[in-house]
């Protein structure tokens, strides 16, 4: 049982890494800055999610006004769905922030994503961009991250094997004690005798008519 523990801990630990709340950083395969002085915005394309296909896009700001409130917004053409496309962020000045968005082309191409960071302060507001262009192929994967794709692929199949296999090989090796164990927790310990006794007795009178036996059982068939 800690095996396949430790072997679901790990494939857990994996799927999650690809949640919405996903914010470690990954291999960089892209990298755009641009500032006109009040805010310095980067984003970077981070490696592509095996099972989603969706690929994070980490937007890092820092601004240098002073403000209430930090306004991100994405653009991005008709064929790339996102599953929010602005987002609200408190801030302090001369510190870095960073949100993770995530996109996921529908088809194949070649697509521009801009993004727009908007610091709304006391007299006046303060924008920047940056862009970021992604080539995705026609099983829309990163074309520029496929070696990191593939090998991401490979090491989430492997887990899923290694699993099944330890769950199979747990299952012949104590799946007996773990039907006995099983029995004993859904029946109440009555029921459960009731049903032992009811075998033992059925055990008896084969035994009977076969002419094996020759004394009868010390169980109460009421019992």
């Amino acid at each position: 049982m800690i095996l396949i523990f430790g072997f679901s801990s790990s494939l857990s630990k994996l799927i999650l890494a690809e949640s919405e709340s996903e914010n470690s950083e990954e291999n960089i395969v892209d990298y755009h800055e641009t500032s006109h002085g009040y805010i310095s915005v980067k984003a970077d394309i981070q490696t592509q999610q095996v099972f989603t296909k969706k690929i994070p896009i980490k937007v890092t700001f820092t601004p240098k006004v002073d403000g209430r409130s930090c306004y991100i917004n994405i653009i991005s053409p008709s064929q790339v769905e996102m599953t929010k496309a602005q987002y609200w962020i408190d801030f302090e000045k001369d510190e870095s922030s960073s949100k993770t968005i995530y996109i996921k082309p529908s088809t194949s191409g070649t697509f521009d994503i801009r993004i727009n960071v908007i610091v709304y302060g006391y007299d006046i507001n303060y924008g920047d961009s940056t862009s970021v262009r992604i080539t995705v192929n026609e099983d829309l994967i990163v074309e520029e991250s496929i070696s990191a794709y593939r090998l991401n692929m490979l090491v989430y199949t492997g887990v899923l094997l290694v699993v099944v296999v330890a769950v199979i090989i747990i299952m012949i090796k104590f799946g007996k004690q773990l039907l006995s164990k099983a029995k004993k927790w859904l029946f109440s310990d009555s029921k459960y005798q009731k049903l032992q006794n009811q075998k033992e007795m059925e055990g008896f009178y084969q035994k009977l008519a076969t002419g094996s036996v020759n004394q009868k059982p010390s169980i109460d068939p009421n019992s």
